[in-house]
């Protein structure tokens, strides 16, 4: 069976892949909660969009992902562009951060339920996170993914809603949104 290490460095090893090279919306919109200067972790960056962004706001970004090869594209547009983005290869599976390392944290289509827990103690009080990902309506248009790495509904205010949340949206909220976020301050 193919391990998640293999089947990502696939993906993105593939000649034919191709990503956006813009960051997604949400963190363009809530950009002025990351300070420049201030350590950003992006969890399961990819190829980089989100963490690019971040690093030409001055952010000391941090691109986690379990992918070399997403990394390495990473690190080649942030070159490219005269930025600088820090690559660590890590499986989430595995790893947790340690308390207080973080001043903010981003987290973009990727579920982690055992790390979401512990991004509540990994980021600084007074830091922010931005977490958006897959929600149960996701599954009405692509009926194969795995139902394991849909967020169950409210789950994200559940996790995170004691935070001071400035923003969220979940299949309650909006009954044809596919993904649900919540951007939040740690208290």
């Amino acid at each position: 069976m193919e391990s998640d290490f293999q089947r990502w460095n696939r993906r993105y090893s593939n000649p034919d892949f191709t990503s956006s090279s813009s960051p997604d919306s949400l963190l363009v919109e809530y950009a002025y909660c990351f300070k420049p200067h201030e350590v950003v972790a992006d969890i399961a960056c990819g190829t980089g969009r989100n963490s690019l962004f971040l690093a030409s706001m001055g952010c000391v970004t941090v691109a986690f992902d379990i992918s070399i090869a997403a990394l390495e594209q990473c690190h080649k547009s942030a070159k490219e562009r005269n930025q600088k983005v820090h690559p660590v290869a890590v499986d989430f599976e595995k790893f947790r951060f340690s308390n207080n390392v973080l001043d903010a944290a981003i987290c973009f289509n990727y579920l982690n339920r055992e790390l979401m827990i512990n991004l509540r103690t990994a980021i600084k009080p007074g830091g922010w996170l931005a977490y958006k990902t897959m929600n149960s309506n996701f599954l009405k248009e692509h009926s194969k993914f795995n139902p394991d790495y849909v967020l169950e509904d409210g789950e994200l205010e559940r996790v995170f809603g004691d935070f001071r949340v400035i923003a969220s949206q979940d299949e309650k909220t909006s009954s044809r949104a596919t993904k649900s976020y919540i951007v939040a301050q740690i208290m």
